[in-house]
Formats: structure tokens, C-alpha cells, sequence
């Protein structure tokens, strides 16, 4: 065996031999005439090893050279490492989370049903991939005064988007919404609903969007008026405006018009501005004025909020 290694680098080093390079996925590299080559596995007659069979799905690469001292002259070179891209991901790397949550802690002047300070918080789990996105929001507030609490107000959300296509500006969502509001007599409100929607403009600058879903609203009050449900019809137009400096300003709008009563709707807007100041936290201000045509009981119609707060991102 010996002899026959010795026999072969002589052979190598005083007569040019013609060959093939075959390159493995694990860096390895064969030498030899390549004798069949398909889909599945290529035969060669390796000049060291003599006929072997490789399957395909191990082979790099082939490479034809012109004399065998060139190979060696080229496997004597130091490998040099592939530049990695942002592909390659090392194995001791950690993964980016697709998720972006943040919480929220405001001070909140309010107007309306009830008229005093309080105090609010937030918590958003979102996240975005090539054709789908996630959200599921929860929210809550409390006021009081004199030690007598005048405000109780929660809110949950949970809403799923998703696209044909990555390039696609048509989008179709569901989702789920829940709210209770004591001074206005909600005990619970449940809104699950279907749509559809088009992002007219979906830029890092500039985002606008319209989308029109069809609903069922269920609502049971605090007091003795009658639960009722109903279906809704539910337009919603969003757009945010990115300035200098990062400066967001954003206006959300929805409309929640009866299908059975044509004169009975409610209406949610809610205009903000969002600061960054570092990475992770932001100011935020934000105005929400909620409006019932035909609240319960002795509600008024209209009851806004003026929100101002710190976001943490994580």
C-alpha cells in the first residue's frame, strides 16, 4: 500500500495528469476523471481511490482543472473562510425575536363621563413576517378622587393580518376585541369581526391603510338594561407620518355603525405623537375620544382621554 502511495506522488509530481476537482460540502476534494455525472450521483475515477460513486446532494461544487500540480498547488493554500452574511447565521449567534412588545405607563386626564386624573397602563406583544402579523394588545385604567374610585376602563384585543403574498397590498385579518367601562355602564362588550384591507402607502416614512370588516357586537350592561347583540359593519381608516429625528404622528379611526339601527353607531379616534428617546423608550402623547349615539343609562355621548406616558420597548 505504501509503495503504491509513493508510486502516485511521483506520478503527480513529474507528469502533468488531467483531472477534475470534486468539492464536497464539508471541504473535502476528490481528483479524478469524472465518468458519470446526473441528478442523483456522479461516478469518477479518482486517481488515489480509484472508481467511487458520489451521491449529488453532498457536492459543492466541480471544478476542471489542467494539470493535477495545479490542484496541489491550490489544496496546499490555507482555506480561507466565507465572508458570512446576514444568510449566515453563527450557531452561537443569537436569534433576533420576531416579536416587538411594549409597555406603557401613562398619566391620563380624562373628560366626559368622568372628569379627574388617573392613572394607566399598556402592554403590546406584536409581530411582524413576511406575510403574516400579530398583534394582541391589553389595556387598563382606574381613577379616583377623594379616595373614591370615578373610572374603571379595560381593554383586550387580539388581531392576526396576512397577505397572498409578500408584495401583496391587499391584506385580510380577524380579530377580537373586549371592553368593559364601568361609568358607562359596559359591563362587558365582546366585538369579533372579519375584513378585509389595502395599505395604499407602506413605507418607513409614510404608512396609510383602509380596511372594512363585517362584525358581531355583544354587549351586557351593569345595570337593568337588556343585553344586546347586532351585527356591525366596521371601516377603519389608519395613517402615520415619520419626521426628523424619528417624530411619529399617527391617526387612527374607526367607525362602528349598526347594520340594524341606521341611527345607532360608535365612533373610537385616536390621534398621537410618538418621540423616541433612546433605543428602548419613548413619549408618547395621545388623544382617544370615543363617541355613542345612543349610550345606556345616564352616560353621556362623547368621553375623550388625554394621554401622556413613557413606552418601553422589549
Amino acid at each position: 500500500m505504501i509503495q503504491n502511495v509513493l508510486a502516485f506522488l511521483f506520478v503527480c509530481l513529474v507528469c502533468p495528469v488531467y483531472a477534475d476537482i470534486v468539492v464536497l460540502n464539508n471541504g473535502d476534494r476528490i481528483s479524478g476523471d469524472i465518468t458519470e455525472a446526473n441528478d442523483e450521483q456522479i461516478k469518477v475515477d479518482a486517481l488515489l481511490l480509484g472508481p467511487i460513486v458520489i451521491d449529488r446532494h453532498v457536492v459543492k461544487e466541480i471544478l476542471p482543472v489542467d494539470v493535477i500540480s495545479e490542484v496541489k498547488e491550490e489544496a496546499q493554500e490555507p482555506i480561507k473562510p466565507e465572508p458570512q452574511t446576514a444568510e449566515m447565521v453563527s450557531p452561537t449567534e443569537e436569534k433576533k425575536s420576531p416579536w416587538v412588545n411594549t409597555i406603557a405607563l401613562a398619566y391620563t386626564k380624562t373628560g366626559g363621563n368622568t372628569r379627574t386624573s388617573a392613572g394607566s397602563a399598556q402592554l403590546k406583544l406584536y409581530r411582524k413576517q413576511e406575510i403574516s402579523e400579530v398583534l394582541i394588545k391589553a389595556e387598563t385604567y382606574y381613577a379616583s378622587e377623594k379616595k373614591r374610585m370615578n373610572a374603571q376602563k379595560h381593554f383586550g384585543e387580539f388581531r392576526n393580518d396576512f397577505r397572498p403574498s409578500a408584495d401583496s397590498k391587499w391584506f385580510n385579518f380577524y380579530r377580537v376585541q373586549a371592553d368593559h367601562d364601568r361609568f358607562s355602564n359596559i359591563d362587558y362588550r365582546v366585538t369579533p369581526a372579519l375584513g378585509r384591507g389595502y395599505h395604499f402607502v407602506e413605507t418607513p416614512k409614510l404608512n396609510l391603510l383602509a380596511e372594512a370588516s363585517l362584525g358581531y357586537e355583544y354587549t351586557n350592561y351593569r345595570d337593568a338594561t337588556k343585553s344586546n347583540g347586532e351585527l356591525v359593519l366596521i371601516p377603519r381608516g389608519y395613517v402615520d407620518k415619520t419626521f426628523w429625528r424619528d417624530l411619529k404622528v399617527w391617526q387612527d379611526l374607526t367607525l362602528y355603525p349598526s347594520l340594524e339601527e341606521t341611527e345607532r353607531y360608535r365612533l373610537k379616534s385616536e390621534t398621537g405623537v410618538t418621540q423616541p428617546l433612546n433605543e428602548n423608550l419613548s413619549w408618547k402623547i395621545s388623544f382617544i375620544d370615543e363617541f355613542n349615539s345612543e349610550p345606556a343609562g345616564e352616560s353621556k355621548k362623547n368621553d375623550y382621554r388625554l394621554i401622556s406616558g413613557i413606552d418601553y420597548k422589549f
